[in-house]
């Protein structure tokens, strides 16, 4: 194509004209012919317009810094090129672009919301308010501005701020709906659960395909305990939308809570089929597919995962993996995967202010599990005994409220004793730096109810992970994990990303005040035989592999009349577990399964048994404690990652080193033999129950001076100015 001779200006005509017909590739180069005449800054800005319909991005950039540096003071150039710059993923330098532009067109409503897009990109949300608050004063009926501002006000979880401002956003027809919707957010992250329904429910009734809010329908009903409710919003989302992952994701757990793990296995295999790449679903369906010992493709399921947990996917979630998985490294890999995903370190709310030495370290305990729950059975001693004139300490509860003993107990131990439940994870954070905390400890980790963000915001300058979890966060802002020498030798702590705290005997805290029934229950009630060994294992029903039971059987078909008491759970999962032992080759009578009761009866009736043998590669944590507690002897094999060396632990600091199992071989033989000869094994009991009282495993206030001492060394640290170091007691006379 050949183009007649003219003066720039003509050229330039003749390519507008060009743009305008939508024939960019032929104005591209009239421009370029008259910018080889007469270079202008317009030629440039619009040569960079039509290089962008073209998708020729990087050449529009140039052509748009040409512009404004042969014309500083093109506004239009700064704007054109900070949107190219934005879509181009490079915000810094939008943010500058903006900037430039602002101070050439101050009142210009798009170029603030166009720098606040920028800066929300960035991370830089406070900042994003501020330039949405200019845009707005501008242009004060942009019901658009209204909500991507509420929607940051939110993501800050200023959830009061960010309501007001869907309020506004509302009164316009074309996004009332998602205006409401996220209003309903807000309330739900306040805890207003009957005000978010109210929301959600006007929202369905201005768009009638609205997934998403029936999901978050759900949400509130499960929150409110109106199970069936929540069940029926639910499928009504995934009806509507079958890709919602979130929908089926939340239904299985509502299922979950009623222990029906049949049907949350059909909403598992219901998201991969609708979103096979949704992450976690393969992980979870093993868990749940654990709950019922239903092992149909498990191995093949469980390689599917690793190999995909190998590559840093995100295929299970960290707790999911414990009760097949004895590899601390790919557990390490697995936690930092799902950490980077969910709860990144936020440093929103800025560095710690410089505290004064001197006076308590001011300690907070943060659970969901303040109630009736093995971590508030085993802590209980521990928030007794904490010496008050050194420590400070304080219970930031997201967990159900209750009357129980334990509740009014702990409750009493505190200094002081918050419900955060009603508060989002910011406003944790803050209550805690308001008063100055030292030390935050995460009694959760990646447990039921969780709340890890309040960490990834530094509620306190030292973060310990303690109890909760059996293993490592995998998180920069959680400082030292708390374990001990059996725990974490020298030889694993590169598989934690926190610094170790070595307590110099076991790291579980007991309480020595936990009371054991007095009934006078015996093994008839329980269904057990009046002479035949009796084999215990109280775990819960996820911690039993395929290969345990084939341990399991072999030590019951090697002892004549011994039976294998164990905790019962659903239905389907006793009848699985009786159909994998009779295709083994042994009566599934000799199963028993016990129903859960209160603990002081559990404690009773568990001493009834002769021997725990315990499982791999996920241990008993305190059914353990439980079993010597009450005098039965444990026996344990112990792997490479904390779940699996934790009965070790304990046996340890209760003197019973001989009750560890170096291999499968070694567990199975030990097994037998005290079967075969219950003599040997009166001998381990005479000796658990004088170590009992002398031992440091149940010596309450024994370990609690020296978690004391770990938190002081720790605080130190901090006030030093120098970073986490691990922290070693096993060598202290503690």
């Amino acid at each position: 194509m050949t183009f007649g001779k003219g003066t720039g200006a003509t050229l330039e005509e003749q390519a507008e004209k060009a743009a305008l017909d939508g024939r960019h590739a032929e104005a591209v180069t009239l421009y370029d012919a008259a910018l080889a005449l007469r270079p202008t800054a317009r030629s440039f800005a619009n040569k960079a317009v039509s290089l962008f319909r073209l998708d020729r991005l990087p050449e529009a950039l140039k052509s748009f810094e040409n512009a404004v540096e042969l014309q500083p003071d093109y506004a239009s150039g700064w704007t054109n090129r900070a949107a190219l710059l934005g879509t181009l993923g490079r915000h810094e330098a939008a943010v500058e672009s903006c900037d430039r532009a602002i101070r050439l067109q101050p009142d210009n409503a798009e170029l603030w919301a166009m720098r606040a897009s920028s800066l929300v990109a960035l991370k830089r949300l406070e900042e994003a308010v501020v330039a949405f608050d200019e845009a707005l004063r501008l242009q004060p009926r942009r019901s658009d501005l209204w909500l991507r501002q509420g929607n940051v006000l939110s993501d800050l979880q200023r959830f009061e701020e960010a309501a007001v401002n869907f309020d506004k956003a509302a009164l316009d027809p074309a996004v009332a709906p998602d205006a409401i919707f996220n209003k309903g957010n807000c309330l739900r992250g306040m805890w207003r659960f009957g005000e978010a329904l109210d929301c959600y429910h006007a929202a369905v009734r201005l768009r009638e395909q609205f997934s998403a809010a029936w999901n978050n329908i759900g949400l509130c009903y499960m929150s409110l305990e109106q199970h069936a409710e929540a069940v029926a919003a639910f499928q009504k989302a995934v009806a509507q939308q079958p890709d919602n992952a979130g929908a089926w994701n939340n239904l299985a757990g509502l299922y979950v809570q009623a222990g029906d793990f049949g049907k949350a296995i059909e909403c598992c295999e219901m998201l991969q089929r609708h979103r096979p790449d949704y992450p976690w679903a393969e992980g979870a369906l093993i868990g749940f597919r654990m709950q019922l010992a239903d092992w149909n493709g498990l191995d093949a399921l469980c390689a599917s995962v690793k190999a995909k947990a190998e590559q840093g996917l995100p295929v299970t979630y960290p707790f999911s993996a414990l009760g097949w998985l004895d590899e601390p490294s790919l557990l390490k890999g697995i936690s930092e995967t799902y950490i980077k995903l969910n709860a990144p370190a936020d440093p929103s709310l800025g560095p710690f202010s410089t505290r004064a030495p001197g006076g308590p370290i001011r300690i907070g305990y943060f659970s969901a599990d303040f109630h009736e729950h093995a971590t508030a059975w085993l802590m209980a001693g521990l928030f007794d005994q904490h010496d008050k004139s050194q420590f400070e300490v304080t219970a930031f509860s997201f967990g159900p409220d209750c009357s129980a003993p334990i509740r009014q107990r702990i409750e009493g131990s505190f200094s002081r004793f918050l419900d955060v439940r009603a508060m989002s994870d910011v406003e944790v954070a803050r209550t805690a730096r308001d008063m100055r905390l030292d030390i935050a400890i995460d009694l959760k980790g990646f447990t039921q109810a969780a709340r890890t963000g309040i960490f990834a915001l530094r509620a306190a300058p030292v973060q310990i992970n303690y109890l909760g979890y059996p293993g490592t966060i995998g998180a920069s802002y959680i400082d030292y994990i708390v374990a001990d020498a059996t725990i974490i030798p020298d030889h694993l702590r590169e598989h934690y990303s926190e610094k170790v705290i070595r307590l110099p005997h076991s790291y579980q805290i007991n309480d020595d005040k936990r009371e054991i029934g007095a009934s006078g229950i015996s093994r008839r009630d329980c269904d057990l035989p009046g002479n035949g060994f009796v084999y215990a294992c109280f775990n819960n029903s996820w911690k039993i592999t395929p290969e345990q039971l084939d341990s399991w059987v072999r030590i019951l078909r090697a002892v004549e009349g011994s039976v294998l008491w164990l905790l019962g759970g659903s239905r389907g999962f006793e009848d699985n577990l009786r159909r994998e032992a009779s295709s083994r080759g042994l009566n599934p009578d000799r199963l028993v399964f016990a129903p859960r009761v209160q603990l002081a009866v559990h404690l009773e009736r568990i001493a009834l048994a002769d021997l725990f043998i315990d499982n791999y590669p996920c241990n008993a944590h305190t059914t353990a404690s439980d079993a010597l507690w009450v005098g039965l002897p444990v026996l344990t094999r112990p792997g490479a990652s904390f779940a699996t060396r934790v009965a070790a632990s304990l046996l340890n600091a209760i003197d019973l080193p001989e009750m560890i199992a170096e291999d499968a071989a070694a567990y199975e033989r030990l097994a037998i033999d005290f079967g075969k000869n219950p003599e040997k094994l009166q001998a381990i009991r005479t000796k658990l129950a004088q170590n009992r009282s002398t031992a440091p495993l149940f010596d309450t206030r024994r370990t609690t001076r020296a978690i004391e001492e770990a938190y002081r060394l720790a605080h130190q640290r901090q006030i030093d100015g120098l970073p986490p170091a691990h922290i070693d007691l096993s060598g202290m006379g503690l």
